[in-house]
């Protein structure tokens, strides 16, 4: 079959170069290699040879090109055949089913026992999100020494809009907020993918003051 291709080309090639080198010598006024066909002659073989010989190289080449691509694919395809099976029967398996520890579920904002988070609300989540899927309410208290200090108020996260870029994690400062391996959103009413993280009556953690060095005692 390659050979029939292959002789198919060249016969249609040849009378393709007899074209150019007509026009050729019709307006250089003679041939590449510098002779002038004569009157009864229908091609000059010497040229003939050396371009069909040339569209021999370009088909074998391509040829060989074409059979590299179809072994690199074959080798991938294969690679991937012989490896592990990794196919969940899920919903069957749901309380056995294990993901990656990087799978990017629903972004949460861990709590501690006390209601505490690390959420200061400064803002840096909600400016690195590319989809405006977060929106931080702060507001500012007094504290007992009499300083202003900015607090989270609410903590607002679109599920719908959210592309799990995990942006937001990484320019959190503080690990205030992770994505969990909660993969099931499915809901009717698109309302109920806006979550609060921050739980209600939450607060920012306190940080524990370092004790001051005692005082060197003079002797």
């Amino acid at each position: 079959m390659s050979f029939v291709v292959c002789t198919t080309n060249i016969q249609s090639n040849y009378y393709r170069t007899n074209f150019f080198l007509a026009d050729y010598e019709k307006h250089r006024g003679g041939l590449p290699c510098g002779r002038r066909r004569e009157a009864s002659e229908e091609r000059h073989p010497t040229c003939l040879s050396v371009l069909a010989f040339a569209n021999i190289v370009t088909y074998i080449g391509g040829l060989i090109n074409g059979v590299s691509s179809l072994l690199t694919g074959m080798k991938t395809t294969m690679t991937v055949f012989c490896r592990k099976k990794t196919t969940e029967q899920y919903p069957e398996n749901r309380k056995t089913l294990k993901l990656s520890e990087r799978f990017r579920g629903t972004l949460t904002m861990p709590h501690n026992e006390q209601n505490e988070h690390h959420c200061v609300a400064c803002g840096l989540c909600q400016m690195a999100c590319p989809n405006d899927t977060i929106k931080v309410t702060s507001e500012t208290i007094e504290t007992e020494d009499g300083k202003k200090k900015k607090i989270l108020a609410k903590y607002e996260y679109d599920l719908g809009s959210c592309i799990f870029c995990q942006l937001c994690v990484n320019a959190c400062p503080h690990d205030a907020i992770t994505f969990d391996q909660n993969f099931e959103h499915a809901v009717f009413d698109r309302s109920k993918l806006v979550l609060t993280l921050n739980h209600p009556g939450s607060h920012v953690e306190e940080k524990k003051k370092s004790a001051a060095p005692q005082a060197e005692v003079a002797k």
